[in-house]
């Protein structure tokens, strides 16, 4: 939603605000907020995945690490963007691993170890990904040659078209000129042009 990413900076500036007032305002929740801003967007777009990792990094030094959600914010948005597998596995593994009841944190933490079983671990996932890669590549394969052989036959239909109405208009054009020739031989007017 471009609306949305128009106000971002708007928040930014408000969450920074929040930061430099109270850093550790809910447990470095302002840290947490900047950090998903800053890596919502790859690089090439604007974001700035390496600031978004030092706020994450704020945040959980100000919760003691017992904050589950900035582990998996910081793993579905830093990680992922920078394709950092080590990073992601281990901090939803800690995640998992963690308990969740802290005073003040048990249902972020409850909702946050939910979310990290919810994203796969990039280790689980990476012999069903090089299959999926190998079984996609296949189809493209297959079908890049099924492709191809529907064009050709298309091209041969075409040129067995184009063939056929020449061949069409070639034989009207010599009916024709031997109309021609047997109304002027009918008129009396001999094979020739006066």
């Amino acid at each position: 939603d471009w609306n949305a990413l128009a106000t971002l900076p708007k928040v930014k500036a408000v969450m920074a605000h929040v930061a430099a007032v109270d850093e550790s305002y809910n447990h470095g929740e302002a840290d947490l907020y900047l950090g998903v801003i800053d890596t919502l967007l790859p690089p090439a777009l604007g974001g700035k995945p390496e600031e978004g990792r030092a706020w994450f990094e704020r945040a959980l030094a100000l919760s003691g690490g017992r904050d589950l959600m900035v582990k998996v914010e910081y793993a579905k948005h830093y990680a992922r963007i920078t394709y950092n597998r080590e990073l992601h596995d281990k901090l939803l593994k800690e995640v998992l691993a963690a308990d969740p009841d802290v005073p003040g944190l048990t249902l972020r933490n409850v909702l946050a170890q939910r979310q990290a079983r919810a994203q796969p671990l990039f280790e689980a996932a990476s012999q069903r990904q090089v299959e999926v890669v190998a079984a996609e590549q296949q189809v493209l394969a297959n079908g890049g040659a099924l492709e191809l052989h529907v064009t050709v036959a298309e091209a041969r239909a075409h040129q067995a078209e184009v063939a056929g109405a020449t061949a069409a208009v070639a034989d009207e054009h010599q009916v024709a000129i031997a109309q021609l020739l047997r109304n002027r031989l009918a008129a009396g007017g001999g094979g020739h042009p006066a």
